[in-house]
């Protein structure tokens, strides 16, 4: 199954830790983009389960809920930077720049995988494989690709 989720691509921030009195709390910055995240990936996938017309998505959705693994393609499209002139777009374009962004690939990853938890996949944990590229578009967006994997049983006779 793909997803497609416009907009800026989002890090993983370190959650943040303080004393009160002689006890350390744990705040999560992003509780709620991970949560508003979380609501969009549901309302996706209900939107391809409850597409009567389209009975390929409807059997992804079905397989992604039994899979044992999970194969993940990530596609991060990051905005040109602020600073960069046509030309450096068009060398871009041309493979003679790369997505050089300051946001690190893993950050990134692990994002979405804690967004996915729970609603496209059991736990992040199952992901056997990962694959992720950050390009730079004109329209930033993150692109979930996900791959259900069930493991065969082989019995002797």
């Amino acid at each position: 199954m793909i997803f497609e989720i416009e907009g800026d691509p989002i890090s993983q921030r370190r959650p943040r830790v303080f004393m009160r009195g002689n006890k350390a709390i744990t705040w999560n910055p992003q509780e709620k983009e991970k949560k508003d995240m979380k609501f969009l990936l549901m309302s996706l996938l209900n939107e391809y389960a409850g597409s009567i017309e389209n009975k390929r998505y409807q059997m992804a959705a079905s397989n992604l809920t039994y899979a044992d693994y999970y194969i993940l393609d990530l596609e991060f499209h990051l905005s040109f930077p602020k600073t960069w002139k046509e030309k450096d777009i068009s060398m871009y374009k041309c493979g003679l720049k790369v997505c050089d962004d300051n946001k690190d690939i893993d950050n990134l990853e692990k994002f979405i995988c804690d967004v996915c938890n729970e609603v496209l996949l059991k736990d992040d944990r199952y992901i056997i494989q990962l694959n992720s590229k950050k390009v730079y578009s004109s329209k930033p967006k993150t692109v979930i690709k996900i791959m259900a994997k069930k493991n065969v049983e082989l019995h002797d006779k």
